[in-house]
């Protein structure tokens, strides 16, 4: 009797405030998650700045990749990893000549609304569609603005011809807040046929934001010096306003090398090793762009810009950037800046970084391996461009005796190359936009990439081995490779010239 009702009335109500009391928890945490939900979006409010509102373009995708932009391009590797950035925010400037030339000077970045200017090119290849000669503003801008450029044309007389720029996002922008844009404006068929052409020299845009707000700027090169030359004789653009190049008879030369931003605690011996040892493979001119270097790196680089050799650009960012907001420190933009601004002055360039080198297993010199690769193709014309696998050389190995220079030593590397980290030797005047691994876009479509077997040449990258974003990338197998070991006699000699040369460089004055 008393079991039953046990059963009737105690278990029944124990059910209820067991079911009351679980029903309260779970409301409270619903409750706290909206809570915490909330606050991080009031937290990333705070953030982002107050016109951020505006669409995200509809063209950006997701990936298991990365974040990529149009369906034709191939997706992006957000490679490396966030690095540990001290949270101070710098100026973007660009280091030019004067116009007397010798001492640089920096001048920043052109605002132009909210987009960033770094440099304006009068794009006048033959290659063009239809071959409409257009401007290329190199810009930077944040990913979801809809604000574009409008260039103002003179044609004399307070008569202003205006167009409206084609807005194009660089493909490896990699997802973050600020990005690199090409903004292109055809040059109207009135102003190529007045004699008012010498103008172009300066170009005014303004913002669609606010089309009245007119900004001059200097155009820094052509990219198609021979066909300019030819039009105008009273035309007085060279092909490169800004870099120091001292080429016989303005001759185009065969190859140019460029770097991305360098920064941090850069060793003097094996930067005069990686000038060196570029220039016996065939570079006759190093781009540099400069982010944040010693005075001593400064000193030395400043010595080859004054033989000719190297051009200096002083690359930083805007007070408004944050270096997280920016796929490191801006690489993309100074890669295209690069690529036009030397496109009339080389008949190839090679993007790599300074722990990079690109070496001909069989042949000497880069010259001799092109010769090599064209002669294999029934179609030459049509390669735009190499690419190139890497091999990985760890610095951390147990260098070789027998050598007295860095590189000479490290002569271990892994069997299996990098397919994902390769780099890329181009013709200039056949590409459209550059990526940092691979052409986002030739000039016609027709145009290719040869992908160039190791067994040719390869890229030596001066680093331990990763297998990010390559499953198949095995890093416990090494071999031998003596390839660097031919340039041995002539970067040691090379090497020890320039240590003479600039040795008063680093003497403290007494």
């Amino acid at each position: 009797m008393r079991l039953s009702l046990v059963y009737k009335l105690v278990l029944p109500g124990l059910l209820v405030l067991y079911t009351g009391v679980m029903l309260g928890l779970h409301l409270g945490l619903l409750q706290r998650a909206v809570v915490v939900a909330n606050d991080n979006q009031q937290f990333l409010q705070q953030l982002l700045p107050e016109n951020s509102k505006e669409m995200e373009p509809v063209y950006r995708h997701e990936s298991h990749f990365g974040v990529y932009n149009q369906k034709d391009r191939r997706p992006l590797n957000d490679l490396q990893s966030y690095r540990k950035v001290e949270q101070e925010r710098q100026t973007l400037k660009l280091m030019e000549s004067s116009d007397g030339g010798g001492t640089l000077q920096t001048k920043s970045s052109t605002s132009v609304g909210n987009i960033s200017v770094f440099s304006v090119y009068y794009d006048n290849r033959p290659t063009l569609k239809n071959g409409q000669p257009c401007m290329r503003i190199i810009a930077l801008k944040r990913f979801n603005s809809v604000e574009s450029l409008i260039c103002h044309f003179n044609y004399g007389h307070n008569t202003w011809l205006k167009v409206h720029a084609h807005s194009y996002e660089m493909c490896e922008n990699h997802g973050r807040y600020y990005g690199g844009w090409i903004f292109s404006c055809e040059i109207p068929e009135e102003i190529l046929n007045n004699t008012v052409l010498e103008k172009l020299t300066v170009l005014s845009i303004s913002s669609t934001f606010h089309p009245e707000k007119q900004v001059k700027l200097k155009i820094t090169a052509i990219t198609f010096k021979e066909s300019f030359e030819k039009s105008s004789s009273s035309v007085t653009i060279p092909s490169s306003i800004h870099s120091h190049l001292k080429f016989e008879n303005s001759q185009k030369q065969k190859f140019g090398l460029c770097l991305p931003p360098i920064f941090g605690d850069i060793s003097l011996s094996l930067l005069i090793q990686f000038i060196e040892l570029s220039k016996i493979l065939g570079s006759s001119h190093l781009t540099f762009y400069i982010y944040d270097i010693s005075d001593a790196v400064e000193k030395l680089l400043t010595f080859y810009e004054e033989e000719g050799e190297v051009t200096l650009v002083n690359w930083k960012l805007s007070p408004q950037i944050n270096e997280r907001e920016i796929w490191y420190h801006g690489q993309l933009l100074a890669i295209q800046d690069c690529l036009y601004r030397h496109m009339a002055d080389f008949e190839y360039l090679l993007f790599v970084d300074l722990d990079e080198f690109l070496l001909p297993v069989y042949n000497y010199t880069w010259s001799d391996m092109v010769h090599f690769l064209r002669n294999f193709e029934s179609e030459s014309n049509n390669v735009a461009g190499f690419s190139f696998k890497s091999a990985f050389f760890d610095p951390k190995q147990v260098p070789d005796p027998s050598q007295q220079l860095t590189f000479l030593q490290l002569l271990l590397r892994n069997k299996v190359l990098s397919s994902v980290r390769t780099k890329l030797m181009v013709a200039p005047q056949k590409i459209f936009e550059l990526g940092i691994h691979h052409v986002s876009k030739t000039i016609h479509k027709d145009m290719r990439i040869l992908e160039v077997d190791p067994g040719i040449a390869k890229i030596h990258h001066y680093r331990p081995c990763i297998i990010n974003y390559e499953p198949d990338m095995k890093c416990y197998s090494e071999e031998r490779d003596e390839t660097i070991l031919k340039y041995a006699t002539n970067l040691v000699e090379n090497y020890q010239t320039i240590i003479r040369e600039t040795l008063d460089l680093f003497v403290p004055d007494r």
